[in-house]
């Protein structure tokens, strides 16, 4: 495994138990017992959901299991991958290429059979889950249910925030039927103004008059190239990504 480049991190009481919770589910070695073993994060955004999967599919790996972490899109993908050090038994992928699901026109015409490298996969991460529309939550349902190493599968989503398309109740209802840890502290930012906007419009539509508001002085201002070196620059500065 290459150097990995993950900070030491203070964790908070909620963080602490889901990275035990997800370690004691792997540690099972009945396969039966381990099927049992579910985990849902539930938290606003910056609460180190996504954080928490990271941490806890590296230290799965060198320990000697197989993680698959699974997200709706691929700049989550490319998000993941920049964060997480490169190890052979770590695999990120999207939903529809991790489980080979194929697009509606096609699925209507084959059975949905689960891909057989699925069989070694001993911890699934979902994240981004309340972005999981129906038809692909029942195949994703079906497929972990029927491995026969019985995996662990964790889940984390927001469901404040915007639901699919098309619906997204099926994966919302495995959601709440799993042991659920909810994560309070909020690690992304300390600005009390930034925080309480986030926190309003997670639930209600803000009026364009709160937007103009809040981004009357948070603007970069020049060019797009500038905006960008800006960004590059601050990276390059504290280590860290830029995030538009």
């Amino acid at each position: 495994m290459e150097k990995a480049e993950l900070r030491e991190r203070t964790w908070s009481p909620e963080q602490q138990q889901a990275l035990d919770t997800i370690r004691r589910g792997l540690e099972k070695v009945d396969a039966n017992r381990r099927q049992e073993e579910r985990l849902f994060l539930k938290g606003e955004p910056g609460c180190g959901k996504s954080e928490v999967i990271i941490h806890a599919a590296v230290r799965a790996a060198l320990d000697g299991y197989h993680v698959l972490i699974l997200v709706p899109t691929d700049t989550l993908v490319h998000s993941y991958r920049d964060r997480l050090p490169t190890h052979e038994f770590i695999t990120v992928e999207t939903i529809h290429s991790g489980m080979q699901i194929h697009r509606d026109t096609d699925r209507e015409k084959v059975q949905y059979a689960p891909p057989g490298r699925l069989r070694r996969i001993d911890l699934f991460c979902l994240d981004e889950a309340s972005q999981v529309d129906d038809d692909i939550a029942t195949l994703l349902f079906m497929a972990v249910q029927e491995l026969p190493q019985k995996p662990m599968f964790v889940a984390a989503a927001d469901y404040q925030q915007l639901s699919p398309i098309k619906s997204g109740h099926k994966m919302s209802g495995w959601c709440q039927r799993m042991p659920t840890i909810e994560l309070k502290t909020i690690f992304r930012t300390s600005d009390p103004e930034l925080l309480t906007f986030l926190r309003s419009v997670r639930t209600v539509q803000p009026a364009k008059s709160t937007i103009v508001d809040f981004f009357k002085d948070r603007h970069l201002c020049g060019s797009l190239e500038d905006a960008v070196g800006f960004g590059l620059r601050r990276a390059d500065r504290t280590g860290q990504l830029f995030s538009w």
